[in-house]
């Protein structure tokens, strides 16, 4: 498999991406609607980075995207750093939290977008790096 094409048309629509292989880009064309893209993360730590076009963590390489309203990734253990520099059309962001005592440092954050961290059970720290 060189590459993924996902085509939503109209509508609401849900997308699901779990690791799969950073060497297999990922384009994704959202037409009408809300549609919302849920990633999974992996057993270890993880970055996420939304740089519009572009939305990586590991082994999930979207390299182009449009008419996606509503990210939400889910943590798959360990540590997450966010980098959410450019989020584009992008109105909302939340990241979920699916272990015990992980750390979640935010990097950067678009000005438009709003960010919700759900930590999950025990004992979790959040950053918040200038």
């Amino acid at each position: 498999m060189t590459n993924i094409s996902i085509k939503m048309g109209l509508g609401d629509d849900d997308i699901q991406i779990s690791s799969l292989s950073d060497s297999i880009p990922i384009s994704i064309d959202g037409t009408g609607g809300y549609d919302t893209l849920f990633l999974t993360g992996t057993n270890v730590s993880d970055i996420l980075t939304i740089d519009t076009p572009t939305i990586k963590t590991a082994g999930i390489d979207i390299d182009s995207y449009s008419g996606i309203s509503e990210v939400k990734y889910f943590t798959g253990g360990g540590n997450t750093d966010l980098y959410l520099p450019h989020t584009g059309a992008i109105s909302r962001v939340g990241v979920f939290g699916t272990s015990d005592g992980p750390s979640y440092s935010v990097f950067s954050l678009d000005f438009g977008t709003p960010l919700t961290i759900n930590c999950g059970n025990g004992d979790d720290t959040i950053f918040i790096a200038r």
